[in-house]
């Protein structure tokens, strides 16, 4: 059985974007709201149109008085001595290193981040932060301001779009996915202070040629997501609901930050 007849089998009623747009409506969404949308297509069951169904119904609810933005990491542009799923022969390091194509902003695909996300990516008018592991896709009034800078280093704290994120008041919409895959909970981890340090690797376009740069980071514990997630739910509004087939949750970006630092501090796995 093919993975679309096993969606269409547990599906109870097609999902449309008429359905989604009253949905997401019901949930609290609203034009000019500012969110950052994480997503797995699949837990709708059946939609109508696919994952574009899903993007406009987004963009048609929020319109561009508002901002949507999503991930668009592609964590597959790096060091390949960090690949583990799967790895490859340490014979081969250099010559990846080598000749590794460069992050671009429009033909770097998403790595990992679902078919929504990678919709949403190719839009004419949505826009790309510059990062080759961790860039971030935006449409809308604030998308401009979401982009237009993000370091190379710390690349999800204080100079990432996350911390604009923050600072403009968003709110985090989880479709289908779960805490583990809340990148807000990064800037968390940096403003907490006590991550370890490490050093990773990309290549990037730098004065117009392509260099193999390394930068510095933090070992971030994505595994810790849930656990802090579950504690989060229990003193913050957190929106949960359910669309076709979909677990939904809807809660604020700051507050999930402020909380997340105290946990982090807490924890002792750093």
């Amino acid at each position: 059985m093919s993975r679309l007849e096993e969606i269409i089998n547990k599906s109870n009623d097609v999902v449309t974007k008429s359905f989604l747009v009253k949905e997401f409506k019901r949930i609290g969404l609203k034009a000019g709201d500012k969110i950052l949308v994480h997503s797995k297509l699949s837990s709708f069951g059946f939609v109508c149109g696919g994952e574009r169904t899903v993007v406009e119904a987004l963009m048609e609810v929020i319109t561009k008085e508002g901002t949507i933005s999503m991930p668009a990491h592609s964590g597959d542009i790096c060091d390949p001595i960090f690949w583990g799923n799967p790895p490859v022969p340490k014979e081969w390091f250099e010559k990846i290193r080598a000749e590794m194509p460069a992050f671009d902003r429009e033909n770097t695909k998403t790595y990992g981040m679902g078919l929504i996300a990678e919709n949403f990516r190719t839009r004419l008018d949505v826009l790309r932060s510059y990062h080759p592991t961790v860039s971030f896709t935006s449409w809308g009034k604030e998308a401009e301001e979401i982009t237009k800078e993000h370091t190379l280093e710390n690349s999800l704290g204080e100079g990432s779009p996350l911390r604009k994120m923050y600072d403009l008041d968003f709110k985090i919409l989880l479709l289908g996915v779960d805490y583990d895959v809340n990148t807000m909970f990064h800037l968390s981890e940096y403003r907490a202070g006590n991550a370890k340090k490490t050093i990773n690797a990309s290549p990037i376009i730098e004065n117009g040629e392509r260099v193999f740069k390394s930068y510095e980071d933090i070992e971030f514990k994505t595994e810790l997501f849930m656990f802090a997630g579950e504690d989060f739910e229990e003193k913050y509004n957190v929106v949960k609901d359910k669309i076709g087939l979909s677990n939904i949750k809807l809660f604020s970006a700051r507050e999930c930050v402020d909380f997340g630092v105290e946990y982090f501090k807490n924890v002792n796995i750093y």
